[in-house]
């Protein structure tokens, strides 16, 4: 899966490993914990990796967006819309940008390609103890999908009640507020979006109007 001819002066990948053996494919998105732990979007191998340092050796380990299964199917590129941990596989497509949030411990990710807000939770952050033993659970927050893209305020994928279901189109920036409130740029809608985490995830158009409108009506922002 190596690519880069002789002479670009890299070579582009999909290795786990050490400084010097590690590949990617297009990285983007980068976010540290208070650990100093990175995380990096990798966003053409349509995974999450996780970087860490410990007596001056930097590894390399993929937390999310590896593996297959019968309960998640890739597409030819590798790509894939799968929630879950690393004992059932999870799938990323083209996950652009990347939040970490002190307060829930949640590392949330816009999946840009599957029109997604995720997150994944329990990542063990704790540098002395081996990465290899936690178990990374990838969720998705907002969004229905690579099939249905939209710009439709209201509530996230956990939501069982028969409320309005939020919909994303090719979000790309993400920022944690910290307190339970994520703001995202969402391209394709050509809008600014702030999501409410917690029990029932709600998401809300904060600038800018879905149908491009320039006009600034009541209070709302001109559109992007």
């Amino acid at each position: 899966m190596q690519g880069g001819g002789a002479d670009s002066g890299h070579r582009s990948g999909f290795v786990d490993g050490d400084a010097l053996t590690a590949r990617f494919n297009q990285p983007s998105g980068i976010a540290v914990d208070y650990s100093g732990n990175i995380f990096i979007a990798d966003t053409n191998n349509h995974a999450i990796r996780l970087i860490t340092t410990k007596d001056e050796s930097v590894m390399v380990k993929t937390i999310a967006g590896k593996g297959a299964n019968n309960n998640c199917t890739r597409n030819f590129n590798g790509s894939g819309d799968c929630d879950g941990d690393e004992s059932t596989a999870t799938a990323f497509s083209y996950p652009t940008q990347l939040s970490w949030d002190d307060d829930t411990n949640h590392l949330w990710v816009t999946d840009s390609g599957n029109h997604k807000l995720r997150k994944i939770t329990n990542i063990n952050q704790n540098k002395e103890a081996d990465q290899a033993n936690s178990v990374n659970e990838v969720t998705s927050a907002i969004g229905q999908g690579s099939s249905q893209p939209g710009c439709i305020d209201g509530f996230g994928s956990n939501n069982s009640e028969s409320q309005q279901i939020a919909t994303l189109n090719r979000p790309t920036g993400i920022v944690s507020a910290g307190d339970g409130r994520v703001f995202i740029t969402d391209m394709n809608s050509g809008v600014i979006r702030k999501v409410i985490s917690g029990d029932k995830d709600r998401l809300i158009t904060i600038a800018g109007k879905c149908d491009s409108d320039t006009a600034d009506k009541d209070g709302v922002a001109v559109g992007f």
